[in-house]
């Protein structure tokens, strides 16, 4: 057996059915490898970039462990940008790459063409990186690796094999490597109890949850607790699917958070966040009378994000499941069923101040789609109107998001994973500027006739951009607009060069569902400056005062509630 095909087997193992990526003359055993298996299809894009975006979104609508592959130094390069996406979202990816030098010298800058350390460039952005020169390393690698990758926060890991080493036959070998899975009950006894006194004295609680909820595959057992013990949930904006239709669910935090979540948030006095890295800045006036006036217990499986300097705040690292079995067996010790309910009428009057014609549009669209559709959203306008138009609809459905490292032109990559890992239908929601980035991938996916419509929402601006520089203080747009140097080309026209169905909607309430196929679509939707999503939170501002302002006889009586 080979060190390649040995690979191979071991990603059978962890249920990898696809696997994407660009040949490159390095890693050609790998790439035959792969082809021998009966179990791994392998998927040819036209840019490691994408490729890379399409093991992510494999990951993240799978859980499962995503797999791309790159030759040596432009394309490993190339895929930089969404092995850092990996690895700020915690996306399971390996990354496999090689090298034809087994030893560079760092006093040279080319010692042959291609020749770079991927390992070194990759280090900071990888759970586990290694540069496997020798037999005797690559089967550790090959194990430590795919372990690293789905065990604890999960990341990504870039394994950079010597073409030589994965050319070389090996003897079948135990790979036994164990892991010490004792449970730190104490520690969770401590976690509970910890909560349950907070519990007892507090008057506004409320659940809070991030990523790490879904990741830890918690959401059954958030909402139980949550119901169980009268307990309203909020959730960061990327992280509302998780449990959107749980009947304590409140919404989403933060600048672009709905105002009737943070206007919750303003009025806890205890937050007991589950798996989120509390990172809305603690020092702001928006968020930080929030911080010092409420007791918070924070849980993470990663110790560093404990390490927060926030205040009245206590951290726990263990791991989410057996906390919230435990909590969901046991009786309720809240009395907060008046606080449910002054949530409900906050939620109430202030829900209609977050919606615009386009939110409606995309809710509807939303609303409709199959029951297992996933729905991809790009970085931009496009998905601050689809989060709310998503919250609008509570659809329950799938919802991808480049979460941390917001990588706007990754949609499209990951709409070609996500279909790969689910076979669902893919709804890509992507601006005119975000839609132009792997724009390439149209080609692979009108070959392969992979039922991902295209949602391109056209404000003719780079209007996430544009609206950053009038709130630091330019009174002009440059390079954000048509009139100052922003351009995009005719959408209707790429798609007939792609051999895709293209509709124009410009008039939003012309939009049904009739209009949606499982088949490749480029639907474009016009927008005009009654459809711009801003800040509901500028700096500076206290979390329950929004933008547009709410007159001041609503916010005494909201706030008195």
């Amino acid at each position: 057996m080979k060190i390649s095909e040995y690979l191979v087997q071991k990603l059978i193992e962890y249920e990898v059915t696809d696997v994407f990526g660009i040949p490159g003359g390095v890693v050609l055993d790998f790439i035959y490898a792969l082809d021998k298996s009966e179990k791994i299809n392998v998927h040819l894009n036209f840019h490691e970039q994408a490729a890379a975006y399409a093991a992510c979104g494999y990951a993240q609508s799978s859980g499962k462990l995503g797999v791309a592959y790159a030759t040596k130094g432009p394309g490993v390069t190339n895929m930089f940008t969404a092995i850092a996406e990996a690895y700020y979202d915690s996306l399971p990816v390996l990354f496999v790459t090689a090298h034809a030098q087994n030893k560079l010298n760092s006093n040279l800058r080319i010692e042959e063409e291609q020749e770079i350390d991927h390992s070194k460039l990759t280090a900071s952005i990888t759970k586990y990186t290694k540069r496997v020169d020798s037999i005797s390393e690559a089967i550790q690698a090959i194990n430590v690796g795919c372990k690293e990758a789905v065990s604890g926060r999960k990341g990504p890991v870039l394994l950079d094999f010597s073409s030589k080493v994965l050319k070389s036959d090996i003897e079948v070998i135990s790979n036994e490597f164990h892991e010490d899975n004792e449970k730190k009950d104490a520690l969770i006894d401590a976690c509970i109890a910890d909560i349950y006194k907070n519990l007892k004295i507090a008057k506004r609680p409320i659940i809070l949850i991030g990523d790490g909820v879904r990741l830890s595959q918690s959401a059954k057992a958030i909402s139980k607790v949550s119901i169980r013990h009268h307990i309203p949930i909020l959730s960061s904006r990327c992280s509302q699917d998780i449990v959107c239709r749980c009947e304590n669910y409140f919404g989403y935090i933060g600048s672009h958070g709905l105002r009737y979540s943070n206007f919750i948030l303003s009025k806890t006095d205890c937050i007991i966040s589950f798996g989120n890295r509390l990172a809305f800045p603690i020092t702001s006036k928006s968020f930080k009378p929030v911080i010092e006036n409420a007791k918070i217990i924070q849980m993470d499986i990663d110790a560093s994000e404990l390490e927060r300097n926030i205040p009245n705040a206590t951290g726990y690292c263990v791991e989410l499941n057996p906390v919230l079995t435990k909590m969901s067996e046991e009786e309720s010790i809240c009395h907060t069923k008046e606080w449910l309910e002054i949530c409900k009428l906050l939620k109430k009057e202030l829900i209609n101040y977050d919606i615009n014609p386009g939110v409606i549009a995309l809710s509807k669209v939303i609303e409709q789609l199959k029951e297992n559709d996933i729905i991809v959203c790009d970085i931009g306008n496009n998905e601050l109107l689809s989060s709310r138009a998503y919250a609008i609809s509570a659809s329950g459905k799938r919802m991808l998001h480049s979460k941390a490292f917001k990588t706007v032109g990754s949609a499209i990559g990951k709409a070609i994973g996500a279909y790969y890992a689910t076979c669902k239908r893919v709804m890509c929601i992507v601006g005119d500027q975000g839609f132009q980035f792997n724009i390439q991938e149209l080609q692979y996916i009108r070959s392969n006739c992979l039922p991902i419509i295209f949602i391109i929402c056209n404000n003719d601006a780079s209007e996430m951009l544009k609206d950053s520089e009038y709130r630091q203080g330019y009174h002009y747009s440059l390079h954000t607009t048509i009139d100052s140097g922003y351009s995009h080309p005719s959408f209707e026209k790429i798609a007939i060069a792609y051999g895709i169905e293209y509709t124009a909607i410009r008039e939003l309430r012309q939009f049904s569902i009739e209009l949606l196929e499982d088949k490749p679509q480029i639907i474009e939707l016009f927008f005009d400056e009654s459809c711009i999503i801003q800040q509901s939170l500028p700096k500076g501002y206290p979390c329950q005062m929004f933008v547009p302002e709410i007159s001041r006889e609503t916010y005494d009586y909201l706030n008195g509630l």
